[in-house]
């Protein structure tokens, strides 16, 4: 807390007013780190139109974010590393639980595209909306932070990796009984 306050230029007691902690800081950079991301889906998700095809431009405008979100990314993938097995605090636990609670509205885009025909009538929406979230963030935070190093290594260009992985999430939650073309 020392060196955050130094580098804040804030004292010491002054940050400690703000976070009790450093994993009540660390919980506060994590949600600002994905509101960028959350914000963009909520934007595609209360849009008009078929589930299937604003799924398909939500994730495109995530794909956008990997060049301006860099800095967040590593954070979100170092966050989730830290804080693999549990927290600190029960309280910081049900705080970040209600902040996961905003993709709801993604459970809700689910439902529409099942109530519209474009997604298949199976899907799980609560399953189907983290399984997709989880997957797309962290294939977000590899490809966006280690893109380089990827195409050196694994000889893959990172926007066709991207466009794969959409194609696949959208094979994945298509109703094929409504067609099999692209989404947009």
């Amino acid at each position: 807390m020392s060196a955050i306050a130094a580098e804040a230029g804030v004292s010491r007691p002054t940050l400690y007013k703000y976070f009790f902690s450093i994993d009540e800081l660390a919980l506060a950079v994590q949600m600002r780190a994905l509101e960028k991301i959350y914000a963009t889906m909520e934007r595609r998700a209360d849009e008009k139109g078929p589930a299937i095809a604003r799924i398909e431009t939500m994730l495109r405008d995530l794909e956008a974010l990997c060049e301006s979100d860099k800095a967040n990314l590593r954070f979100l993938g170092l966050f989730d590393h830290y804080y693999g097995s549990s927290y600190r605090d029960p309280g910081m636990a049900e705080r970040y639980a209600a902040f996961l609670g905003r993709f709801d509205r993604i459970e809700g885009l689910i439902a529409e595209g099942k109530a519209d025909g474009t997604l298949r009538p199976d899907l799980d929406a609560h399953n189907a909306a983290y399984m997709v979230g989880n997957v797309f963030l962290s294939m977000m935070q590899r490809l966006c932070t280690r893109g380089d190093i990827l195409r050196r290594e694994q000889r893959v260009e990172i926007k066709k990796q991207f466009d794969e992985l959409i194609e696949m999430v959208l094979r994945y939650a298509r109703n094929e009984k409504h067609g099999q073309g692209r989404a947009s």
